[in-house]
């Protein structure tokens, strides 16, 4: 049964008020920021400030990576893509020291799609290669077609159509 997106907000709220292991409270700090961050941006961003200040003091490292992309992601729903970036960038450092791929394919992805907005094409379009061939590796077939169809559309917007069109077309290969 999958719950709606309130019961899971309850549910993980209730979590976190008994829990003691900071580094379970990280994780749930987290995904209440993943939860709320468009319903509440303003309780996601405390949540997942609190999640990054608790990992850094234990030196969790992947949920540091992860608590950076979801201020991120908030910071970017709020069209503050500075901000936004700088988060990402710090994610993707993370997601290179502990060797993540799959958190190295999303900061790149994500870092890609700012420079894509602020039409920083020339920025954009090795984030989305290298981005979609991880995520065809990891045979992450949602986040490949993101990544590729993001590659495409900086194509099209440079006026290379030809190539846009092929790496449309090429959703089976990393």
């Amino acid at each position: 049964m999958v719950l709606s997106s309130y019961a899971q907000v309850d549910s993980l709220s209730s979590q976190l008020a008994q829990v003691t292991n900071d580094a379970e409270r990280v994780v749930l700090l987290n995904e209440l920021a993943w939860h709320l961050r468009t319903s509440n941006p303003a309780q996601a961003m405390a949540y997942a400030q609190q999640g990054l200040k608790i990992a850094k003091q234990i030196n969790h490292l992947p949920e540091q990576a992860v608590s950076y992309n979801r201020i991120g992601i908030i910071y970017k729903n709020r069209g503050e893509e500075k901000h936004a970036l700088s988060c990402y960038q710090k994610a993707l450092a993370i997601e290179k020291r502990i060797n993540h791929p799959y958190g190295i394919a999303r900061a790149q992805n994500q870092i890609g799609v700012i420079y894509l907005d602020t039409r920083q094409i020339e920025k954009a379009i090795p984030l989305f290669e290298s981005s979609a061939k991880i995520f065809y590796k990891l045979e992450q077939k949602t986040a490949f077609i993101q990544a590729n169809n993001n590659l495409a559309r900086c194509h099209r917007i440079i006026g290379n159509h030809k190539k846009s069109t092929s790496v449309s077309l090429n959703l089976t290969k990393g």
